[in-house]
């Protein structure tokens, strides 16, 4: 999140990615976005959903806050949670909720948990009455 409020789109769209595939080089960035269509076509997605315009557009004003563990579940080795946050949207005084998915996965290559974004969205998770 805070890496969206600083307009860091590209690096905030690399925690989409596991660990091991993530880049973390400014330069090697620039070019795997420029060169991979669909790593473009992933981002340009990204960026144009809603809540990143939002985040971005606003930067720190957009006060986000942690609200709640919307859910956990598990599966074997993977977790999944639901994060519940809110922020003050650029179109209206009122505080606006956001979900972020997160998943962690055992890697047996490298006997460690991975974890990435799964998803981050301004609709609730499906079966939530708000």
């Amino acid at each position: 999140l805070n890496l969206l409020m600083e307009g860091r789109v590209r690096e905030a769209h690399q925690f989409r990615q596991l660990p091991n595939s993530r880049i973390t080089s400014p330069e090697a960035l620039a070019e795997h976005y420029e060169k991979n269509k669909e790593a473009a076509q992933e981002l340009e997605s990204f960026k144009n959903s809603a809540v990143v315009k939002d985040l971005v557009r606003r930067g720190k004003d957009a006060d986000v806050q942690f609200e709640s563990l919307h859910s956990a579940t598990r599966d074997g080795h993977s977790d999944m949670l639901v994060l519940k946050y809110s922020y003050l949207p650029e179109t209206s005084g009122q505080r606006q909720p956001l979900w972020i998915y997160i998943n962690r996965r055992y890697d047996d290559g490298s006997k460690r948990y991975q974890w990435d974004i799964g998803g981050i969205q301004n609709t609730p998770p499906f079966g939530t009455v708000e």
